[in-house]
């Protein structure tokens, strides 16, 4: 995968510990790494949102031969707004997620997931970001105790990027089958 908005944000925010680090300055240390975590968190969540919606929207454009009527009707209907849906958070699989493409796909995957164990660590990772983000909303940002460093975030964040590459390779480069 390219350098990502999020890859970014961790080597300046890495930059910071160190020179803050270096200028001994423990408390901002501190403040600074608590605050960046759970920014962390919600950028990752964020960014794999962004994504996998845009993902979703390429496969309809491709399905429908650049149809700009069903591409629109997919994105209000089916995108905006619903990508909470997707997921069973808490299930550590995406099979809620591979059902939505049908009975045929659903098992496809699965099958995929057996076989590919850094395809079911992926997942496993993507999934956990996203509860993380959920927790972290719901339960009160401003006092929400991240437990993750920002590096433990940033390896769950690089561990499951390859569910994206998955996914987008399943819908858009293979096609429907």
């Amino acid at each position: 995968m390219p350098d990502t908005p999020i890859d970014r944000m961790y080597r300046d925010h890495a930059e910071l510990i160190a020179y803050l680090d270096h200028e001994v300055q423990p408390t901002f240390r501190s403040l600074v790494d608590d605050n960046f975590k759970k920014s962390l968190t919600l950028a990752a969540a964020s960014y794999f949102e962004h994504e996998l919606t845009k993902i979703l929207l390429e496969f309809c454009n491709i399905v429908s031969h650049g149809h700009p009527e069903l591409t629109a009707f997919v994105r209000a209907k089916a995108v905006e707004r619903q990508y909470c849906t997707y997921f069973n958070w808490d299930s550590r699989n995406a099979n809620n997620f591979f059902g939505l493409f049908g009975r045929e796909f659903k098992l496809r995957a699965q099958d995929r997931v057996k076989a590919d164990a850094k395809l079911d660590e992926a997942i496993k990772a993507f999934l956990e970001i996203g509860e993380l983000r959920n927790r972290m909303v719901h339960e009160d940002y401003a006092i929400f105790l991240q437990t993750k460093s920002a590096r433990e975030v940033y390896d769950l964040y690089q561990l499951a990027l390859p569910f994206l590459v998955y996914v987008e390779a399943e819908l858009c480069v293979a096609g429907p089958p």
